[in-house]
């Protein structure tokens, strides 16, 4: 009985401290973001620079289907979207074959992610996989291409889960059938493009904290 207590406690408070960090990151990158409201640009903008493209997933078609065996190609699905990274452990796969069919649609290591449909606005990238592929759902776009002498992807990615971005994505959002966030409408969402020597800082500052969030969640 003592031993099922400790272990609650103990949850309990690695959920604490994971709240208590990732609050800290989101206060962090929210005050980056209004202290630096005057260097806004959309990413349509910064599309038209060259410095990133803004690209969509790709469903399975409808005659193939999920493998029923673990492969190289990983499908994962938005519930599996977390801690700004994508959690593997309950991952579906695809075959060959389904793969071939979409294999223009695959994440690479740069790439920031964003869900699109369900809940809408979970951001992230992949995680490192070796000898795999990820591919990117329907239910989910990408920023892409990412000139990184100019953006540096992992700012982007926590500049795009502050509040700020989150509001105007919740503002995007089509306001009628089933909710979802076109492309279109991403790229219509404004950022603030700091010197390139600050992004790297603010990026490394953010991950050392997301890193002790994925550590806490991993117990």
């Amino acid at each position: 009985m003592f031993n099922k207590k400790s272990k609650a406690e103990e949850q309990k408070a690695f959920a604490s401290n994971i709240k208590a960090i990732r609050d800290q990151l989101i206060e962090n990158s929210d005050k980056v973001f209004r202290n630096n409201e005057s260097k806004l640009y959309s990413l349509d903008e910064l599309k038209s620079k060259k410095i990133l493209n803004v690209k969509g997933g790709k469903r399975i078609p409808k005659e193939l289907d999920y493998a029923p065996f673990k492969t190289n190609h990983l499908y994962p699905n938005i519930s599996d979207f977390e801690y700004n990274s994508i959690n593997l452990d309950n991952v579906k796969y695809i075959d060959d074959r389904t793969f071939d069919k979409i294999q223009n649609y695959v994440l690479k290591p740069n790439d920031v992610f964003i869900s699109a449909a369900g809940t809408i606005g979970k951001v992230g990238m992949m995680p490192s996989v070796k000898d795999k592929t990820i591919s990117l759902t329907e239910n989910a776009h990408k920023v892409t291409d990412i000139n990184e002498d100019k953006l540096n992807s992992h700012y982007l990615m926590y500049i795009l889960n502050t509040t700020e971005v989150q509001d105007q994505i919740r503002e995007l959002i089509s306001k009628t059938g089933t909710p979802k966030l076109s492309i279109a409408s991403l790229k219509k969402v404004k950022i603030p493009l700091l010197p390139i020597e600050e992004q790297k800082e603010l990026a490394k500052t953010w991950d050392s904290w997301n890193h002790k969030i994925k550590e806490l969640a991993r117990h």
